[in-house]
């Protein structure tokens, strides 16, 4: 095959993976235009024009740190909670570590420092084993003022199910001011091993009851791909899919997941919808019961079976198993 022959072949594998990327970018991005200006930005020579500045390289260090410190300034934290944490270790979450700069914190930062990087269970399990090591930092700053959101319409605590475990299990809340909780490490979990409640296949597109349980609720989510499928998806991104929620009162709430890390337990009930209601909920304060779900995505849910889901629940320790397993929960294999 010529040069030419080969370049064909190059461009028709590029189109396939080219579609999805136009069709997943957001609604404001024109994304012809973005691609224009993507492939024209080497001929516009950005770097050759910004050497100029190294002849007044101290005039633009100072302008930088101007900058800096007007963007750090934000995140200053009171007297009173800088007094709290002193001179001891600690982590941001979920991702905004410029608190550290801002406070002259000591940080003791976790392998991923933003939640929303771990797409994978064995990324996700190194978060969680940190949190759980006695290298965890005494002290975490958890920032509230994205609520419980998280990047592209997904749930702030379902981002890394096991590391959230591991922090609710090993963190206590001893302060919060200005948009931000402090936490501090305690010695022993706070909950117990989680106790099985059912494994049934639950459909797409279907609102399926879930257990009503003391304690907390959580469900480990699993789609069985075949070959196949597998390896498409090495080479193609899939359907988004989402999690949609039904609570007692009758609202409803629905985020994207990631499929991969439903497997780590994801946090179904009682509910929060926001980063610093979880804390609430753990200090007996109001929660939201979910008493549905739904998994519902494109074209994924129609290649796939239904969705395997292990109903969990988790106990703090110490307390009166009130309810034992109920007879209603159906079990499936």
């Amino acid at each position: 095959m010529n040069g030419r022959g080969w370049w064909a072949v190059v461009g028709l594998l590029l189109v396939p993976l080219a579609i999805p990327w136009f069709n997943a970018a957001a609604g404001r991005v024109n994304a012809a235009a973005f691609l224009k200006e993507y492939l024209s930005g080497p001929l516009e020579f950005h770097g050759l024009r910004h050497l100029g500045r190294l002849s007044h390289f101290a005039t633009y260090r100072e302008g930088l740190a101007r900058v800096s410190e007007s963007a750090l300034r934000k995140n200053v934290l009171p007297e009173s909670i800088r007094a709290v944490i002193g001179g001891s270790s600690v982590d941001v979450y979920p991702w905004e570590i410029s608190y550290v700069p801002a406070n002259g914190l000591s940080w003791a930062n976790r392998p991923l420092p933003a939640s929303f990087n771990t797409y994978t269970p064995a990324l996700d399990s190194l978060n969680a084993a940190f949190f759980r090591s006695d290298g965890r930092p005494e002290y975490l700053i958890w920032h509230t003022e994205e609520g419980g959101n998280s990047i592209d319409g997904r749930y702030l605590l379902w981002d890394e199910p096991r590391t959230l475990r591991s922090i609710v299990n090993f963190y206590d809340m001893v302060t919060a001011d200005s948009g931000v909780i402090v936490l501090r490490a305690r010695a022993h979990p706070r909950f117990g091993l989680p106790q099985p409640l059912g494994t049934l296949r639950v459909p797409w597109n279907t609102w399926t009851p879930v257990p009503q349980t003391a304690g907390v609720l959580l469900a480990e989510a699993s789609i069985e791909r075949s070959l196949i499928m597998r390896v498409i998806r090495t080479a193609f991104r899939e359907d988004p899919v989402f999690l949609s929620l039904r609570f007692s009162f009758g609202g409803e709430a629905r985020y994207r997941v990631v499929p991969d890390n439903m497997g780590g337990g994801l946090w179904v009930s009682p509910f929060s919808v926001s980063g610093g209601g979880l804390w609430s909920l753990l200090q007996g304060g109001p929660a939201r019961h979910v008493i549905a779900v739904r998994f519902s995505g494109g074209v994924i849910s129609k290649l796939y079976p239904p969705i395997i889901v292990s109903w969990l629940r988790l106990m703090p320790r110490g307390a009166p198993d009130l309810d034992a397993r109920p007879a209603d929960i159906p079990t499936q294999r």
